[in-house]
């Protein structure tokens, strides 16, 4: 049954350049559905000079959705507020222990210690719904600790959807320099191994605890065959919506959506084409190829990649 005095959130996990942007723009289409993106990085882009705007293409301080979600929420953006959010945002991990058990005592520990900032989270979700005028709310924050924390805000109704995407495609994608909020970044496949394996690794270390039992699809998946997927992703969070969106078997018509952070795509307006971005399998070299699989056989053997079928429609534990 609903929770009319919950927000309803489908979080997505996972690894960030898995698709997360592209599949959360198109469940925003969805009736009833909102994407903002990485809502972990509001504060950042709001109050920092290195944020990047607004999916709008405004910066996130000039938008006018913001602007009212912030409103709505706390009367308005003050400093104080951007100094408390800022400074949960900097210690993140390194500050508390929350892959421990759900009942334990570090995150009694947490709970209370973040309680002010419990409270400021539940006041923006709750802003967020009734600004977007939505029944779910997609987060594309991906970061662990994040998810863990919006464990704790009670007025929030969890639903979280694991993406994952193959390794080998990953690690390719980390070859080439990135920039991001005025960062350069390049990681080499045994770094990118790494990465992949220890944020999978802290998801899974953390899943038996949420409320609902969490969805993890795999992002060949969803390009492969987007309807079934998206079909099966709303009935998970329990709406029934009068159609999806798609055009047709693979394509979607994009309207401008307000989120924040993530992968310059989500700018991108009109109609487009959901299909893998597979270059790896031609350009990536072997040597990186057999490291990489070498380093993350385990959950790859997990979630199915080790197999010598093309990729299907799987979802589930």
């Amino acid at each position: 049954m609903k929770d009319n005095n919950k927000v309803k959130v489908l979080y997505i996990a996972g690894t960030g350049r898995c698709g997360s942007t592209l599949l959360g723009n198109t469940l925003g289409q969805v009736e009833g559905f909102a994407h903002v993106g990485e809502l972990f990085e509001l504060f950042w882009a709001k109050f920092s000079q290195e944020g990047s705007p607004c999916g709008c293409g405004a910066p996130i301080s000039a938008c006018e959705t913001w602007e009212a979600v912030l409103k709505e929420a706390y009367g308005g953006a003050t400093e104080s507020l951007g100094r408390r959010m800022l400074q949960f945002r900097r210690d993140g991990i390194a500050k508390h222990n929350f892959l421990r058990a759900p009942n334990s005592r570090a995150t009694r520990a947490l709970r209370q210690s973040l309680g002010e900032t419990l409270e400021d989270l539940e006041r923006l979700y709750r802003a967020v719904q009734k600004v977007f005028n939505c029944e779910v709310i997609v987060d594309s924050s991906k970061a662990s600790f994040y998810l863990y924390t919006l464990q704790l805000v009670d007025a929030i109704d969890l639903y979280v959807l694991h993406l994952v995407r193959d390794p080998r495609a990953w690690a390719y994608a980390f070859l080439h320099k990135i920039v991001r909020g005025g960062s350069v970044l390049y990681w080499k496949p045994l770094r990118s191994s790494f990465e992949w394996s220890i944020r999978n690794c802290a998801f899974e270390a953390m899943s038996g605890g949420f409320q609902h039992r969490p969805l993890r699809l795999r992002y060949e998946d969803f390009v492969a065959n987007p309807r079934s997927c998206l079909q099966s992703i709303v009935n998970f969070v329990g709406e029934i919506p009068s159609s999806l969106p798609l055009q047709d078997e693979h394509s979607v018509n994009l309207d401008v959506q307000h989120t924040v952070w993530g992968n310059p795509n989500r700018f991108k307006r009109g109609t487009i084409e959901i299909r893998e971005d597979d270059s790896w399998k031609i350009e990536m070299k072997n040597r990186h190829r057999i490291l990489v699989t070498a380093a993350t056989w385990p959950l790859m053997a997990k979630y199915g990649y080790l197999s010598s079928a093309p990729a299907t429609h799987v979802l589930g534990e």
